[in-house]
């Protein structure tokens, strides 16, 4: 599962990764992001075993909100992470 929290947050919001087992039982869980708002609404397990999510920033890049992907591997630790946008770039994916 993918989405956003503020509870284990480093800033205000971050991505939120967990990771279940057949029954709903938490294996692991993982935030990303920065001081601002960062957050995923999408997510794709990689050929690695790993996973992508995207999603938005504005602890990164080049302000405002730009678009975000993060790659992690199998256990939710983020290998890389990229954003793509100008300054005057606007949400593309809604943060909840």
């Amino acid at each position: 599962m993918v989405g956003g929290t503020n509870s284990f947050a480093a800033g205000i919001h971050d991505a939120w990764l967990i990771k279940t087992d057949s029954s709903g039982i938490v294996l692991w869980n993982c935030t990303y992001g920065g001081i601002g708002e960062d957050g995923a609404s999408a997510l794709v397990q990689t050929a690695d075993g790993g996973y992508a999510c995207a999603g938005s920033t504005n602890s990164y890049g080049n302000g405002n909100f730009d678009f975000w992907l993060v790659k992690t591997d199998g256990d939710g630790n983020a290998l890389w992470n990229q954003t793509f946008g100008g300054a005057g770039a606007r949400p593309c994916l809604l943060l909840s």
